[in-house]
């Protein structure tokens, strides 16, 4: 029989060690974004799944918040661009938030809002 605390102790020994390693071995983020978010339930309330996606469908990075407004959206990219550093092209839905945020965070890079712009990353989400 297998016990939990030495499993965990294992993992909080050797997981960051792994973790760092499989970041490194990762292809750089491509320069061209798709951004979007999708809601899913989770214990019945309403959540939404932030997802970042690079133009040759790498996950770049994913983010579950219980709101879709402007903080959300700041938190979201703000973590994305520390992580992935900045993009060429942001692609993204029509949400208002995104607007703003994108000139104040990353002002360089060419803001595209359309509805059927952003389907990459709707077919990494599961959808159709």
């Amino acid at each position: 029989m297998v016990r939990r605390e030495p499993i965990r102790k294992w993992v909080n020994g050797f997981g960051r060690h792994f973790s760092d390693c499989i970041r490194c071995d990762r292809p750089a983020a491509v320069d061209k974004w798709h951004l979007d978010e999708v809601v899913i339930p989770i214990n019945g309330r309403k959540h939404w799944l932030w997802r970042a996606v690079d133009a040759n469908g790498d996950v770049l990075d994913g983010l579950v918040q219980p709101q879709r407004n402007a903080k959300a959206a700041t938190r979201f990219l703000a973590r994305l661009t520390n992580r992935s550093g900045e993009p060429r092209v942001v692609i993204t839905d029509k949400l208002r938030s995104y607007f703003k945020l994108i000139r104040d965070l990353a002002p360089s890079p060419d803001h595209c809002a359309h509805k059927g712009f952003n389907t990459r990353t709707c077919h990494c989400l599961g959808a159709t």
